[in-house]
């Protein structure tokens, strides 16, 4: 700053008391040999011998009144270079502002006296300047310190704000500009769902073909820059996102950047699969509540009827021919009472078999003997005509559960018998060999339609050619779940009005509980 009146012959120095100088003129520097301004922030005591000090130089100045040049006082200058000069100088002291101050005048020894009058115009001008120095200085400082807060505030508000992205929780948030390249992405799905991390802003969000932002999801999230919300939801890998984008006008309300959410709902999706499989699973369970209901009403009903009907008539009829009549009712009663004792069996059955309630106990099964001791007791069953052949061919035993074999076999070859006509044959076929079993159960019957295979081993499903005929819609779903406990396996062919072929392939030998087996069984 150049203070008025220039000095070209006096040296000027203002300093504190402290000692360290504030402002020094050209000629000041020039007399103790310094550049410009390089005196600035030295201390006066560095321009005198070390004899010489502050309180020295105020004590001579008091000495000699310090009122007057004439009375001025000679010191030993040291310059720079270290070389020493005679000098005149006059100190006056002044406060400026809430700080007092020091002016220095300093002249060559040989030098013309200066006017006192002049020192003091001289000093009045410095004075004043000095006033005007500190007025700019102190809005500076008040400038400085409104600017440092604001700076303290924004970097608080930055790192709230980068704390925020950076922990934006299950996805990620990001600026895009209308080429599609990141200004901004952050959160903590970032290193998830490949997009690309900070020091990638700035890149394409195509260029590095980004799985989530990309082909049909790029498209939507354009329709932005149009001052359209965008929302809609993707899938990538086994993770769901829901995306949305919105427009960010700049002050003349042009779009050239939009803000891109992409949130992780793979957790609420799932959520939702599960009730809706609930939902489904309680849809099923209200089926399969009718069609017991439905089953329930006409097969214990049947029989219940007929008990209660043959036994009127044998309690009220009498006379000639009695005892022919008596067989005859006494028969349909038996009949009666064996199929509701088959639905309780078969209920019971699958009862055990859904509480893991089965066991397992192999045991050395001579198989042609069992088949036809099984064939004989089904064959009262058989209509007019029908006959049961049987084959075998292998070895003659087995390693296998009797019982879960005997169910299997009593629930193929009864419905082999049931829905085939009169006068038809049922084929049974088995055979041993390499460690397996494989039995065949063939009939030329009515056959399942081919639009309901799927469905066959369902619990109470029955096909809609055989509502006519007694059952309960469990047999072949036991005979399922029994194949499976025993670790074999069970397939069909059918052909509507050409018959049914069951094949049934158990491994000769093992056991096991049901409830090794798992959930797999469970329905």
């Amino acid at each position: 700053m150049e203070l008025e009146p220039r000095f070209t012959d006096t040296g000027v120095l203002i300093f504190n008391d402290q000692g360290h100088i504030l402002v020094s003129n050209l000629c000041a520097n020039q007399l103790f040999g310094y550049e410009n301004d390089a005196l600035l922030g030295m201390s006066v005591e560095q321009l005198t011998p070390k004899r010489f000090s502050i309180d020295y130089l105020w004590g001579l100045q008091n000495e000699r009144n310090g009122s007057s040049i004439d009375e001025s006082m000679k010191i030993t200058g040291l310059r720079k270079d270290g070389g020493e000069h005679l000098l005149k100088i006059s100190l006056k002291r002044f406060q400026g502002g809430n700080e007092p101050f020091t002016v220095a005048f300093i002249v060559d020894a040989p030098a013309a006296v200066m006017p006192e009058s002049s020192i003091d115009k001289q000093t009045r001008s410095l004075v004043h300047s000095l006033a005007n120095v500190e007025t700019i200085n102190r809005d500076l400082q008040l400038q400085i310190q409104h600017r440092k807060a604001t700076e303290q505030k924004l970097i608080k508000i930055q790192r709230l704000y980068d704390t925020m992205v950076h922990n934006f929780p299950d996805g990620v948030i990001g600026v895009l500009d209308r080429e599609m390249k990141y200004i901004l992405i952050e959160g903590k799905e970032l290193n998830e769902i490949d997009l690309p991390s900070l020091g990638l802003i700035g890149q394409s969000s195509t260029k590095h073909q980004d799985s989530v932002l990309a082909g049909e999801a790029l498209t939507e999230i354009k329709k932005a820059f149009d001052g359209h919300s965008v929302s809609f939801e993707i899938k990538t890998g086994d993770r769901f996102y829901t995306i949305s984008a919105v427009p960010l006008p700049d002050a003349q309300n042009n779009i050239n950047e939009i803000l891109c959410v992409l949130k992780n709902v793979t957790e609420r999706k799932r959520l939702e699969d599960g009730l809706l499989k609930a939902l489904e699973k309680e849809k099923e369970l209200g089926e399969l509540k009718s069609r017991f209901v439905t089953m329930a009403s006409h097969e214990f009903k049947t029989p219940l009827t007929t008990i209660l009907s043959s036994a009127f008539l044998l309690e009220n009829y009498s006379g000639k021919g009695y005892d022919e009549e008596k067989i005859v009712h006494t028969s349909r009663i038996k009949r009666a009472v064996n199929n509701l004792t088959m639905i309780l069996n078969e209920f019971l059955s699958l009862e055990k078999l859904e509480g893991n309630q089965v066991e397992v106990l192999n045991t050395n099964i001579n198989i042609p003997k069992y088949m036809l001791e099984l064939i004989s007791e089904i064959e009262p069953d058989t209509q007019k005509g029908q006959m049961v052949s049987y084959e075998h061919s292998g070895q003659p035993t087995a390693y296998l559960d009797p019982n879960l074999l005997w169910s299997i076999m009593t629930n193929l070859v009864s419905n082999a018998l049931k829905y085939s006509r009169q006068g038809e044959k049922i084929h049974v076929t088995s055979e041993i060999k390499n460690n397996q079993m494989t039995i065949g159960v063939r009939d030329y019957g009515i056959g399942i339609p081919a639009n309901e295979h799927k469905n066959i081993f369902g619990r109470f499903y029955r096909a809609r050619n055989v509502m006519n005929f007694e059952g309960t819609g469990l047999g072949l779903h036991i005979v399922e779940k029994n194949v499976r406990l025993l670790q074999g396996s069970i397939s069909f062919t059918s052909q509507l009005d050409s018959g049914t072929e069951f094949t049934v392939i158990l491994p000769n030998g093992g056991s096991r509980k049901e409830s090794e087996i798992g959930q797999s069984l469970k329905i």
